[in-house]
C-alpha cells in the first residue's frame, strides 16, 4: 500500500521539476534574445545618428547590406571600413557612438580627413583586432587606454599629428603583430615597456621626433622582422641586444643621433635584407661581420664618420643589390672581392678617402647602373673592363687623381644617361666613339688636360641636355654641327684654345639656359639671331676676340640673369633696349671699343657704386638704378650721363 502511494507523488514532483525546467530555459533564451534585439537596434541608432551613411540609406534594418559594413549571423556589426572613395567621414567621426559595437572586430578609417582626437569609447571595444585610423588629421595624445584593446592584431595611426610621448600600455597588447606610428609628432623615449610586445613583427615609428636611446629591452622583441624609427632624434648606441633579433629582415634607423659604432652582433642579423644607418654620427669601422649577412638586398650607411677600410668579407653579400658608403672616412682601395657581388645595380662610395685605381674585377658587375665614385683619391687609368657595364646608367669619378685617356671600351655603355669624369688628370681626345652614347643627357669632362677637337660625333647625342668641356687644351672651333643638339639646356667650353667664329646654328638650340665660352680665342660677331633664346639665363663670353656690336636682339632673351660680354673688341652703342629684360641681374660690358652713352635704365646689377634717378619721358621720377663703375670701364668713348647721380 506504502509503495502504492509513493508512486504518484514521485511522478508529480518529477513532472512539476519538467515544468519548471522548461519555463527556466525559455525565459532564458526569451531574455537573451531581447539582449540581441536591444543591441542590433543600438547598433542601427548609432549608425544613423552618426550622419555617415546619410547619403545613401537611413534603412538601419538593411545596414548590413551598406558598403563598409559586415555583420555576423545575429546581424551584428562586426566590421565598419567604408572606402573614402564612397563616402568620406571628416568632421562625423566624432557623432559615432563606438561604445554601441561590443563586437567590432575590425575599425578602418585612413584616409577619411577625420580630425580632432580618438574617442574614448574605442577603448572599450574589446573585440577590436584591426584597427587602422591612418592618412587623417588626428591629433592630441594617444589614450593610455587604448591599453586594453587586448585582442588587437594590427593598430595603424600613421600619417596624423599625435603628439608627445607614446603610452607606454601599448606594451600590454600581447597580440599585436603589426605596429604602425609612423610620420606623427611623437616625442620623448621610446619606452621599454613597448618591448613586451614579443608576437610584434612589423614596427614603424619613423617620422616623428622621439629623443633618448634605443631601450636594450628591444632584444626581447624575437619575432621582429621588421623596425624602422628613422626621421627622428634618437641617440645613443646601437644595442648589443639587437643581435638576438634573428628574424628581423629590415632595420631602418636613418636621419637619427645615433653614436658609437656598429656592433659586432650585427652578423647574428642572417635574415636581414635591408639595413640603414644612414644620416646618424656612427664612428669606427665596418665590422668583418657583416660578411655573415648573405641574404642583405640593401646596405646604406652614408653620411657618418665611418672609417677604416672596406671590409674583404663583403665579397660574400652575394644578393646585394644597393651599396651606399657616400661621405664617410673610408679608406684603403676598393677591394677586390667587391667583383662578386654581380647582383649590385647601384654602388655610392663618394666623398671618402678611398685610394688606388678601381679594380678590374669592377667589370664584372654586369646589372650596375649607377656607379658614384666621386671626391676620392682614386688613381691610375679607368679600367677597359668598364666597358662590360652595359646596364650603366650613371657613371661619376669626378674629383679624383685618375689619369690616361677615355678607353675606347667605354664605347659598350649604349644605356649610360649621365657621364661625369671632371676634375682629374685624365689626357688624350675625346674619342668619336663618344657619339654612340646616344642615351647621354649629362656630359662633364671639364678641369683635365684634354686637347684635340670637339669630335664631329658629337651630334648624334641628341638627347644631350648638359655639355660640359671647360678648362681643358681643347682646339680648333666650334663645330656648326652642335645646332643639332637641339634638347641642349646647358654649353660650357669656357678657359679652352677654342678659335673660330661662334656658329650660326647655335641659334637653334631654343632650350638654352646657359652658355659660357669665356676665355678662348674666339673672334667674329655675336649672332644676330639671339632672339630664339628666350630661355637663357646666363650669357658668358668674356675674354675673347669677339667685334661687332652687341646684337638688340638679346633683348627678346626675356629670362637673361647675367651677361658678360668683357675684355672683347665689341663696338657701337650698348642697345638702351636692353631694359626690357627685367630679370636682368649681373652686366659687364668693361674693356670692349663701346662708346655712347650707357643706357642708365638698364635693371640694377648687383654691387653697383653709383645711384642714378631715371628719366621717363622727359621727367625725373623716384625710380633709380645703382649701378658699378667697372661693368664699363675701359671703354675709351663709352660715356655714362652722371648728372643724375650721386656716390653711394
Amino acid at each position: 500500500m506504502a509503495s502504492i502511494d509513493y508512486e504518484p507523488k514521485l511522478l508529480a514532483i518529477l513532472s512539476i521539476s519538467f515544468f519548471l525546467s522548461c519555463i527556466f530555459v525559455s525565459s532564458t533564451g526569451l531574455v537573451a534574445a531581447l539582449d540581441d534585439s536591444a543591441l542590433l537596434a543600438s547598433e542601427g541608432k548609432a549608425l544613423l545618428e552618426s550622419g555617415w551613411w546619410s547619403d545613401y540609406s537611413n534603412l538601419t534594418s538593411q545596414r548590413c547590406k551598406w558598403t563598409g559594413i559586415v555583420c555576423d549571423r545575429a546581424g551584428s556589426i562586426t566590421e565598419i571600413s567604408p572606402p573614402p572613395e564612397f563616402l568620406t567621414v571628416g568632421n562625423k567621426f566624432g557623432k559615432m557612438n563606438f561604445s554601441c559595437f561590443s563586437n567590432l572586430a575590425r575599425l578602418h578609417l585612413a584616409n577619411h580627413e577625420l580630425s580632432g582626437s580618438i574617442p574614448p569609447q574605442i577603448s572599450i571595444l574589446t573585440q577590436l583586432r584591426y584597427l587602422n585610423l591612418s592618412s587623417n588629421n588626428l591629433a592630441g595624445e594617444l589614450p593610455s587606454s587604448l591599453g586594453n584593446l587586448s585582442r588587437l592584431v594590427e593598430l595603424d595611426f600613421s600619417s596624423n599629428n599625435f603628439t608627445n610621448s607614446i603610452p607606454p600600455e601599448l606594451g600590454n597588447l600581447k597580440n599585436l603583430v603589426n605596429l604602425s606610428l609612423s610620420y606623427n609628432n611623437f616625442s620623448g623615449p621610446i619606452h621599454s615597456a613597448l618591448c613586451h610586445l614579443e608576437n610584434l613583427r612589423h614596427l614603424f615609428m619613423d617620422h616623428n621626433s622621439l629623443e633618448g636611446a634605443l631601450p636594450k629591452e628591444i632584444g626581447n622583441m624575437k619575432n621582429l622582422e621588421s623596425l624602422d624609427v628613422s626621421y627622428n632624434r634618437l641617440n645613443g648606441p646601437i644595442p648589443r641586444t639587437m643581435g638576438s633579433l634573428a628574424k628581423l629582415r629590415s632595420l631602418i634607423f636613418r636621419e637619427n643621433k645615433i653614436n658609437g659604432s656598429i656592433p659586432l652582433e650585427i652578423g647574428n642579423l642572417t635574415k636581414l635584407e635591408d639595413l640603414d644607418l644612414c644620416s646618424n654620427i656612427l664612428v669606427g669601422s665596418i665590422p668583418s661581420t657583416m660578411g655573415l649577412l648573405s641574404k642583405l638586398i640593401s646596405l646604406i650607411l652614408c653620411e657618418n664618420q665611418i672609417n677604416g677600410y672596406i671590409p674583404l668579407e663583403i665579397g660574400n653579400l652575394t644578393n646585394l643589390q644597393n651599396l651606399d658608403l657616400y661621405s664617410n672616412i673610408l679608406g684603403g682601395s676598393i677591394p677586390s672581392t667587391s667583383g662578386f657581388l654581380s647582383n649590385l645595380n647601384f654602388v655610392d662610395i663618394s666623398s671618402n678617402q678611398i685610394n688606388g685605381p678601381i679594380p678590374l674585377e669592377i667589370g664584372n658587375l654586369t646589372n650596375l647602373q649607377y656607379l658614384d665614385l666621386v671626391g676620392n683619391k682614386i688613381t691610375g687609368l679607368i679600367p677597359f673592363s668598364l666597358g662590360n657595364l652595359r646596364n650603366l646608367t650613371t657613371l661619376y669619378l669626378s674629383f679624383n687623381q685618375i689619369n690616361g685617356s677615355i678607353p675606347l671600351k667605354i664605347q659598350n655603355l649604349t644605356n649610360l644617361e649621365e657621364l661625369n669624369l671632371s676634375y682629374n688628370n685624365i689626357s688624350g681626345s675625346i674619342p668619336s666613339i663618344i657619339g654612340r652614347l646616344t642615351s647621354l643627357r649629362f656630359l662633364s669632362l671639364s678641369h683635365n688636360q684634354i686637347n684635340g677637337p670637339i669630335p664631329l660625333e658629337i651630334q648624334k647625342l641628341t638627347d644631350l641636355e648638359a655639355l660640359y668641356l671647360s678648362s681643358n687644351n681643347i682646339s680648333g672651333s666650334i663645330p656648326s654641327i652642335i645646332g643639332r643638339l637641339t634638347s641642349l639646356r646647358f654649353l660650357s667650353l669656357s678657359h679652352n684654345q677654342i678659335n673660330g667664329t661662334i656658329p650660326l646654328e647655335i641659334q637653334k638650340l631654343t632650350n638654352l639656359e646657359g652658355i659660357n665660352l669665356s676665355s678662348n680665342n674666339i673672334s667674329g660677331s655675336i649672332p644676330i639671331k639671339m632672339d630664339r633664346l628666350t630661355s637663357l639665363r646666363f650669357l658668358f663670353l668674356s675674354n675673347n676676340q669677339i667685334n661687332g656690336p652687341i646684337p638688340s636682339s638679346l633683348k627678346y632673351c626675356n629670362n637673361l640673369i647675367s651677361l658678360d660680354l668683357s675684355f672683347n673688341n665689341l663696338s657701337e652703342e650698348i642697345p638702351s633696349k636692353l631694359h626690357d629684360l627685367a630679370s636682368l641681374r649681373y652686366v659687364n660690358f668693361s674693356y670692349n671699343n663701346l662708346s655712347g652713352p650707357v643706357p642708365l635704365n638698364l635693371p640694377p646689377p648687383f654691387d653697383f657704386y653709383f645711384t642714378c634717378d631715371l628719366p621717363l619721358h622727359g621727367q625725373i621720377t623716384n625710380d633709380s638704378v645703382t649701378f658699378k663703375a667697372t661693368a664699363f670701364e675701359g671703354n675709351k668713348d663709352l660715356h655714362p650721363d652722371l648728372s643724375n647721380c650721386y656716390p653711394t
